[in-house]
């Protein structure tokens, strides 16, 4: 053993210093750390509770809500509107939870612009408020009922100007259909009274929208369902208010289609009729409509037209030599002779003496027109050849014929102008007599308010 620590006394000394030197550093190293802890827990509670004087109580801490409704309680009311202005420093000023989580640099040299509250600083009138109060409501009933949206671009539609009032609705220009309509109105405010009205909810429609669907059916013939969808209301309520309106108008404008003075209608005579029948008073035609066949045959015979083919109406008319209607008979069957209606219409008793009436070949009513000391110009018949093969006529009885049709197409066009009028063109229905004759008046009304069809 001595043997063994004398031969190794170097190895020895370096093991006793080497624990010593451990020792020492264990120590040292304890402190270190001690001191490190101390001082991370003293850093990390001034960080977490210091200055979130979360030691102070809740009415003490000047960012507390508490204290907030303090100072508020404290402003006066008058003082409260104020601008209320953000500032730079109002963010910069805020407290830092922690100041690894953002960078203060980033926001002391950024500029922030200011608000102000606009409540504050507008001015409104209780009276104006109202106003818009009223028009909100009013807008937010007509987004309800979605029915007025369109109707509402309908009515603008054909009520846009004269081009499209008059293919709505066959009126030449719209202060016509308003005038019209003025003068319907005044009529029908007398029927108007509490103890005439009936029972029941009031009109959707008003009444000038009803005499806008009457006349636009009337003129274009729409189905009463399309009419029903534009305008919002049912298929019968359509109905109603055509089958009303079509009756008043003819009760009103009947005495407006008029037979006018032999002077008045000199005064306005053509020219083509000046030179050649000076003396013409009326230029008088029969027309038919076309219906559907009649279940009873004897109905079926009577309305049935050799001349068209087809089960038809027909009635006499009349018109002045500048072209306007003076006369429209009442409907007849198809198969009445154009003698009967002449003589039953009452056409006659309109005829006075020195009246000179142009006719067709088919209107043999010149014995009828002698009762009233009045005559009648017609196209001369042919007669048969005197080698009995065809018929002809002479010279001057082919330039007569030439002459009286230069002038008798105007009551051809006259015609052709009141069928413009659909719901007459088009095949009406057995059960629509009783409209047929109202709406022929309204549509020969109409038809005078346009252009003379004879040049002055």
């Amino acid at each position: 053993m001595d043997a063994l620590s004398g031969s190794h006394p170097k190895m020895d000394w370096e093991a006793t210093d080497l624990v010593t030197a451990w020792k020492s550093f264990q120590q040292h190293t304890e402190y270190v750390v001690s001191e490190m802890l101390e001082l991370f827990c003293r850093k990390t509670r001034n960080e977490l509770f210091h200055k979130n004087n979360f030691k102070q109580p809740l009415s003490e801490r000047p960012d507390s809500s508490i204290k907030k409704r303090q100072i508020l309680a404290a402003i006066k009311p008058s003082q409260r509107k104020r601008e209320l202005k953000f500032q730079n420093k109002d963010i910069i000023d805020v407290p830092e939870d922690h100041s690894y989580s953002f960078s203060t640099t980033t926001i002391k040299h950024k500029s922030f612009p200011t608000y102000r509250d606009i409540g504050i600083q507008t001015d409104i009138d209780s009276e104006f408020i109202e106003q818009l109060e009223t028009k909100l409501k009013k807008a937010n009933e007509n987004l309800k009922d979605s029915a007025f949206l369109l109707r509402d671009r309908f009515m603008k539609k054909v009520l846009r100007d004269d081009k499209s009032i008059c293919f709505y609705t066959g009126f030449p220009s719209l202060h016509m259909f308003n005038g019209i309509f003025h003068i319907l109105d005044s009529y029908e405010k007398k029927y108007e009274e509490r103890e005439h009205l009936k029972p029941g909810p009031k009109r959707k429609l008003s009444r000038y929208h009803e005499y806008t669907v009457t006349m636009i059916r009337l003129r274009q013939a729409l189905p009463e369902k399309m009419l029903a969808d534009i305008f919002g209301v049912s298929v019968s309520r359509i109905s109603q208010i055509f089958t009303t309106w079509i009756y008043y108008m003819k009760s009103i404008l009947k005495d407006l289609v008029v037979w006018p003075s032999k002077a008045l209608i000199k005064k306005h005579m053509p020219a083509s009729f000046k030179k050649s029948y000076p003396n013409t008073t009326a230029v008088i035609d029969c027309t038919e409509l076309f219906i559907q066949r009649p279940r009873n045959p004897t109905t079926q015979a009577k309305t049935f037209s050799t001349y068209k083919s087809h089960n038809t109406y027909k009635c006499l008319v009349s018109i002045t030599p500048n072209g306007n209607f003076n006369y429209i008979s009442d409907l007849y069957g198809g198969n009445t002779s154009d003698r009967y209606i002449t003589e039953h219409s009452g056409f006659l008793d309109l005829v006075s003496a020195g009246d000179e009436i142009m006719a067709d070949r088919g209107f043999r009513i010149r014995d009828l027109l002698l009762e009233s000391r009045a005559y009648l110009t017609m196209p001369p018949f042919t007669r048969k050849c005197s080698w009995g093969k065809g018929k002809r006529l002479t010279a001057y009885e082919i330039r007569k014929t030439r002459k009286i049709a230069n002038v008798r197409i105007y009551v051809e066009q006259a015609i052709q102008r009141m069928k413009k009028f659909k719901m007459l063109s088009q095949i009406l229905l057995w059960t629509q007599k009783p409209l047929v004759y109202p709406m022929m008046i309204v549509a020969g009304f109409i038809c005078n308010l346009m252009k003379p069809l004879a040049n002055k």
